[in-house]
């Protein structure tokens, strides 16, 4: 619980970069190399989230994603120890029985003949990431790490382990946003508590995603969750660029200073989410 105390005041440990909410606003533009984890217990679910993937690849020529998927929160935990991962989109309810059917199910089959990938690269071909999408869920059974007891794990009790374990070892900050059909006050806060960078509905689609980054990377900045290399919104050292902000227009100003009023934003770690709840 200290940990996730500290983390909540300060997610990275380093000093918070001061944001005038009211004087940008932001515009997602990727390039580098992104690598995210997709964890659903549903395989039409993890396609649907890897399809979002693959268009941001397709729609932004300058950056790779590496998209890889696991069934259960605990998967997740075990593979945030051993990946650097930009991105998680995490399921709330997941399922055991599952894990225990798709081990049974690769126990009694035969595995395919060659190198079966740990993840599906997208890039700025739309053809070819359409077919490595395709050619990896055929598979992708066979590269879960599933372990007895997966799928016991919540999605919120997921991230906040995860989020744990981020902050004991120092680790570098990760964006993990909750793919929920449950949409209610009452879970918003619960996830937001534990250290979610925002809700998306499930189903999702491309411009909800666009939307919820846009709206908080100002937020994100002032966590310490990204940072700023002159105007452009950047991790792990400017290698991986999230976006770009731009002076606003006056006429703007309203519209976006109610948006920064309402509480149910991604958690902001105590006293910044407080402040930017009252710029004006």
């Amino acid at each position: 619980q200290d940990a996730i105390d500290r983390h909540r005041d300060n997610p990275t440990g380093e000093t918070f970069q001061e944001i005038d909410f009211g004087a940008y606003v932001y515009d997602v533009q990727f390039s580098g190399t992104m690598k995210v984890l997709v964890i659903d217990d549903q395989r039409t679910m993890r396609q649907m989230v890897a399809m979002i993937y693959q268009k941001i690849a397709f729609e932004h020529p300058g950056v790779t994603i590496d998209c890889y998927t696991a069934l259960s929160g605990e998967q997740a935990i075990r593979m945030c120890r051993v990946h650097r991962f930009h991105f998680i989109t995490m399921d709330q309810q997941m399922s055991i029985d599952y894990c225990q059917s798709l081990t049974d199910e690769v126990s009694i089959s035969e595995r395919p003949k060659g190198d079966i990938p740990e993840f599906v690269r997208f890039g700025s071909d739309k053809i070819v990431n359409a077919k490595m999408r395709q050619a990896y869920f055929k598979n992708d059974k066979w590269i879960q790490d599933i372990q007895p007891g997966d799928g016991t794990l919540l999605g919120h009790e997921a991230i906040r382990k995860i989020r744990a374990e981020v902050q004991e070892e120092g680790r570098s900050p990760i964006l993990i946003f909750n793919l929920t059909g449950n949409l209610l006050e009452a879970d918003r806060l619960m996830f937001l508590e534990v250290g979610s960078s925002g809700m998306l509905p499930k189903p999702t689609k491309l411009e909800d995603f666009y939307s919820l980054l846009k709206k908080n990377l100002g937020l994100y900045i002032s966590q310490g969750l990204l940072k700023l290399s002159g105007n452009k919104v950047v991790m792990d050292d400017d290698t991986f660029q999230i976006g770009r902000r731009f002076l606003r227009d006056e006429e703007e100003t309203e519209l976006v200073t109610t948006e920064r009023g309402k509480l149910n934003v991604p958690w902001a770690g105590g006293a910044t989410q407080r402040s930017a709840g009252t710029t004006t």
